[in-house]
């Protein structure tokens, strides 16, 4: 039995933190109130299949989120697409192996991608243009191709929640922040497909429905500045 080869998105990741990091407050005056908000909803799911004796992993990330502080308010809806295939070829001659990793991401409309109920179901329909990279110096040209996700989520475990608060202190400044926090497993199914090859033909190894809000108050003398521009070059 082949074992599923399982990718892990990490630029998924990375983009929720640095959006919570980009709309943090930068200043506050010592006598005023900032406070900073935000909330949304992210659907994830891993997929495993034996394509044509390619083993073929493919996982895909969307979300949802709205941040605000006083510099205004943030909307956005994106989604990651990773696809990993690997070919054993003759078994008994390792050097007939070829992999190909494929990966891509695009931003969303509002309808595109849909949380509904109480994390009960979530709907994604999108076109992502997704790119192999082989890791070669200098890089080839590379092998882009669009593929369409059409894929549904339904909960399928107990719903989850956890909430927390917490205040801090540091030089003048006062913050309080609370949290809260929804997530749900579910069975992630539909295609995810470049018009010949449908790279999601089973039903996800492992998906889940999630939210999150939070808001933070700042108090007192809360200033942080921002980076300096770049030094003028000649």
């Amino acid at each position: 039995m082949r074992r599923p080869l399982v990718v892990f998105s990490a630029a998924a990741l990375v983009a929720v933190a640095f959006s919570a990091l980009a709309f943090a407050p930068r200043s506050a005056s010592a006598a005023g109130t900032v406070t900073s908000t935000g909330s949304g909803a992210s659907a994830s799911a891993s997929f495993f299949a034996d394509i044509g004796g390619a083993q073929t992993s493919t996982f895909v990330y969307a979300s949802d989120q709205s941040f605000s502080d006083p510099s205004g308010t943030f909307e956005g809806s994106d989604v990651f697409v990773d696809i990993f295939q690997f070919d054993p070829g003759n078994p008994r001659n390792p050097r007939d192996d070829e992999s190909h990793y494929f990966s891509g991401y695009a931003e969303l409309t509002p309808d595109q991608f849909q949380v509904l109920g109480n994390l009960d179901s979530a709907s994604l329909s999108a076109v992502v243009n997704v790119c192999e990279f082989e890791g070669k110096q200098p890089p080839p040209q590379p092998n882009c191709f669009d593929v369409t996700v059409d894929l549904t989520w339904t909960g399928a475990g107990a719903l989850g929640t956890s909430s927390g608060k917490s205040n801090s202190r540091f030089d003048g400044c006062r913050v309080h922040s609370t949290f809260s926090n929804s997530f749900r497993s579910a069975v992630a199914e539909g295609s995810i497909s470049d018009g010949v090859t449908n790279f999601t033909p089973n039903p996800s190894d492992f998906a889940d429905l999630s939210t999150f809000s939070f808001k933070d108050t700042f108090i007192g003398d809360c200033f942080f500045p921002e980076p300096p521009p770049p030094e003028p070059v000649g």
